[in-house]
This record gives C-alpha cells, sequence and structure tokens, in this order.
C-alpha cells in the first residue's frame, strides 16, 4: 500500500493546478493519469487574458516557452462573410495542449508531487479511501481530487452518474499546414452561422491552423459533413490529415462538485463557458481554489469541511457560467443568430464588448447588463430584424 495525502487523478491543467499548489505547501500529493505525457488533446488552445491571469496566480511562472504566437486582434464572420474585426485591442495567446499540458506537469513534478502515468484506475473504495490500479498498485489518500475530464471515472463511481451525450457539446478539430491550404490569416477567426447552436474557428500557430467547429445541436457524422463543407468553402478543399472528435460540457455543471472528501474539478464537473468555449481558465481555477480548500481544511478548526469551503469559493466560476447560459439564448439559437451577425457589424461596441469579456476586462454581470441594456435601446431595430428573420424562414 502506498499511502498520500491526496491523490489527484486527471493531468490535464485542473489536476496540474491542484497538485502544483498542494505540492508547493508541502502536502504528500500524487497524480495519476491513464495516458504518458506528452500527449495530445482535442482543444482550440487560445488562451485569453483571462487565462494568463489564473494562470499567473497558479503558477506564478512564464509560459512564453509553450505559446505559438500571440494576437491582438480578432475577426467575426456571418457564415464566410466578415461581420467585425476588433484590432490592436487585447491578447489572445496561442499553443497547443500536447505543449502546454506538459508544461503544466513539469511545473507540478518540480514543486514535488509525484506522478503515475500510463496506469488507469481499475477501482476506488471511497469509504476505505483507496485505489487499485490497472497493474495491481494500491494507494490510500485522505483527500481525492477528480479532474479526469468529461468522461470522469471518479464522476461516474462517486456519484453514479452516467455521461448524458445529449447535455454535452460536440467538437471537432484538425491541424493543417498553412502552405497546404495557402491559408494564412493574421488574427484568431470566429465563424457563427455555419452550424445550429454553435460556430467554427480557424486559430493560425506558426505555421499551422488549428481549425474546429462545435455544436450542442449537431453530433456525430452530421457534424462531420457541415465541417468537411466548411472546410471545402473556405479552402477550396477538405485538407488531408486526421480529424478528431470530443465531447464538451456546455454549461450543464454539477452544483454538487463532490462528496466527502472527494473534489472534482474541470471539464468532470462541467465548467466550461457555453457560451465562448472557453475551459482551460476555469480548469486551472478550479483545480487551484480544490487544492486550497483542502489547504484551509488541514489547518482549520472550523468545522466547515473541504468540500464546504470548495463550494464557496466556486462562486467565482459558477455565477459566470449561470449567466453565460443566459446570454447564449441571445446569440446561439437559430432565430436570434442572424439579429446577434447583423447587429455586430454596425456595433463595435457589442464586440468590443464580447472581447472585453474574454479577457477579464469586464465581469459576466457587468456584460450581460449591458448587453441587455442595448437590446432595450435597440428593441424597435432589433424587432424589425426579428421580424425580417422569421419571414426568410417561413419562406424557405
Amino acid at each position: 500500500m502506498i499511502n498520500y495525502d491526496i491523490v489527484v487523478i486527471g493531468g490535464g491543467p485542473a489536476g496540474a493546478s491542484a497538485a502544483f499548489t498542494l505540492a508547493k505547501h508541502n502536502f504528500n500529493v500524487c497524480l495519476i493519469d491513464k495516458k504518458v505525457f506528452p500527449r495530445d488533446k482535442l482543444c482550440g488552445a487560445m488562451l485569453t487574458k483571462r487565462s494568463k491571469k489564473i494562470f499567473s496566480e497558479v503558477f506564478a511562472q512564464d509560459w512564453n516557452s509553450v505559446m505559438q504566437g500571440q494576437s491582438a486582434s480578432v475577426k467575426f464572420y456571418d457564415k464566410h462573410s466578415l461581420a467585425s474585426h476588433v484590432e490592436n485591442y487585447t491578447e489572445f495567446n496561442l499553443t497547443y495542449r500536447i505543449d502546454f499540458d506538459s508544461y503544466l506537469l513539469k511545473l507540478a513534478k518540480e514543486a514535488g508531487a509525484e506522478t503515475i502515468l500510463g496506469q488507469k484506475i481499475s477501482s476506488i473504495d471511497y469509504s476505505l479511501k483507496r485505489i487499485v490500479l490497472t497493474d495491481k498498485r494500491e494507494i490510500s489518500y485522505k483527500y481525492l481530487i477528480g479532474c479526469d475530464g468529461v468522461y470522469s471515472f471518479v464522476v461516474r463511481t462517486l456519484l453514479g452518474k452516467k455521461t448524458d451525450y445529449k447535455r454535452l457539446s460536440f467538437a471537432l478539430e484538425i491541424e493543417v499546414a498553412k502552405q497546404d491550404v495557402n491559408y494564412n490569416p493574421d488574427c484568431p477567426e470566429i465563424f457563427f452561422g455555419i452550424v445550429p447552436w454553435g460556430y467554427a474557428w480557424i486559430f493560425p500557430k506558426g505555421e499551422m491552423l488549428t481549425v474546429g467547429i462545435g455544436s450542442v445541436e449537431v453530433q456525430g457524422k452530421e457534424l462531420l459533413a457541415v465541417f468537411k463543407s466548411f472546410m471545402n468553402d473556405r479552402f477550396g478543399s477538405v485538407p488531408e490529415g486526421q480529424i478528431s472528435g470530443h465531447h464538451i460540457p456546455a454549461g450543464d455543471y454539477l452544483k454538487e462538485p463532490g462528496k466527502g472528501d472527494v473534489l472534482l474539478c474541470g471539464d468532470a464537473v462541467g465548467f466550461v463557458d457555453p457560451l465562448t468555449g472557453e475551459g482551460l481558465a476555469y480548469a486551472m481555477q478550479s483545480g487551484y481554489l480544490a487544492a486550497r480548500a483542502i489547504i484551509m481544511d488541514s489547518f482549520s478548526t472550523e468545522t466547515l469541511s473541504a468540500l464546504d469551503i470548495y463550494k464557496r469559493k466556486l462562486g467565482v466560476i459558477t455565477r459566470n457560467i449561470r449567466l453565460s447560459n443566459y446570454l447564449k439564448l441571445l446569440v446561439l439559437p437559430e432565430i436570434m443568430e442572424p439579429v446577434f451577425l447583423k447587429s455586430l457589424p454596425r456595433s463595435k461596441s457589442i464586440s468590443r464588448l464580447y472581447v472585453d469579456l474574454l479577457s477579464d476586462e469586464i465581469d459576466y454581470r457587468k456584460f450581460f447588463n449591458l448587453v441587455m441594456l442595448k437590446l432595450v435601446k435597440n428593441a424597435p431595430r432589433l424587432l424589425k430584424l426579428l421580424k425580417e428573420t422569421g419571414t426568410k424562414t417561413d419562406g424557405k
């Protein structure tokens, strides 16, 4: 039997953030992941200023060594027509998950966290606080942090919850060489109107492009067909290469982020912004907050448990996701999307507000209030646009 204070399951940004924070505070912590790192993962990996702020808070390190580029601009498209171009306004950092995750795991190991990689969990006895690996090793813990993604083994065995794919988004992605498609965008590009309840993206990274599409409503082969049509329209052909697919939480997060001495973080809880798709910032932040809750519980004489402390701290994340769930109803539904896209180029303030939200220059509540205020002020024009949209829909 190998004994640890804390076991972290999952070596992505949430797990690495938790393990790093606990190791820096001299806890005996072990991180377990079924994959051997470096390992790749589907992700647009465009990191906003919010992500950078949280990364700096957690790791107090520089991340330039694993960045593939930076942009101060972003373009929004209505299908393939440019709707808005926000120029020289903010900071978007572009990376690959294979590099970023490996870097965070390296920082956790350098802080003193032990790792067991390439081993799946065979079973977890939550009453005895005992883990059995597929190689038969047994590990005990005082606290367990589950950061093992959207298909979480910890969530399934701890809470008895099966993955409800209908409540998840599905994304497809491919890496393409710029020279192969003769396409060299000068900044990240986001495409609305391509797929219901979703969007597509093209992110430039050095000599490569990360091209992807995601939707709540359209999945599987149907989404693949839409994705190939999008690339054919944009590049003139469908590029060769492996198209990867993965489910992503869509704002439906767990209201109870754990049980007993088990805390859940990142995608395992569903901490992904349903409007922007941002998940890396919340993964790092939730891993850090879970670690801080355990540290406080270990040294506190109060009756609050680590889980109680963690739930209180999570308000900074759950408030944002709740408001984002309301905001997506103003942007993504088929009847509202054309209105949003028509108003985007006419109002630089709307697109800049969206970028301010991504950059953490304004919080979600302020963004929500400002958007609602604009909707009220522009109600007559928006009603006219809605009427035009409805007429076109009826005439299909």
